[in-house]
């Protein structure tokens, strides 16, 4: 388990308090038909957030958002604003279209919602670290939500 081994490697796990609650029990995930067991102690996050944090670190300051209803009831995007990246975990995924997780309250018109925040709060030579796929620019995280809309419509 990646948590588990990098807490255990010196990390401090920061996550929403919904994935420390949903991690410390037994998931369901129906579209995958499958269940996963509580994460040991170990793994569980040891610094959660309902809405955001800023962290001072090495001179950067890095700003953690939480965005309501997209992915899941979860997501979590972090700004490091002086380095002008934006890490946006399963927000994003650069190499295709996201997965929706409905079972855990994620939703596309919240993801929809996601895009344009993320969009706002970000420029054109900000660099993009998605959940799943290689770095990325705003030009693929516009086009990806672009694209998101419009098949909602």
């Amino acid at each position: 388990m990646g948590n588990e081994w990098l807490a255990k490697a010196g990390a401090v796990i920061i996550a929403h308090e919904n994935t420390r609650t949903d991690m410390a029990k037994e998931q369901e995930f129906p579209e995958f038909g499958s269940k996963f067991p509580p994460y040991p102690e170990g793994a569980l996050p040891k610094i959660t957030l309902r809405d955001s944090l800023s962290i001072h670190f090495n001179g950067e300051e890095i700003r953690a958002t939480h965005f309501a209803a997209a992915h899941s009831d979860a997501d979590l995007a972090f700004h490091f604003r002086k380095a002008n990246v934006m890490h946006t975990g399963d927000l994003f995924f650069s190499a295709g279209y996201p997965f929706i997780d409905v079972s855990h309250g994620g939703s596309i018109d919240g993801l929809i919602a996601a895009g344009d925040k993320l969009l706002g709060m970000t420029d054109a030579n900000t660099k993009f670290i998605s959940g799943h796929g290689p770095l990325s620019s705003r030009a693929g995280l516009g086009g990806l939500f672009m694209n998101l809309s419009d098949s909602r419509t």
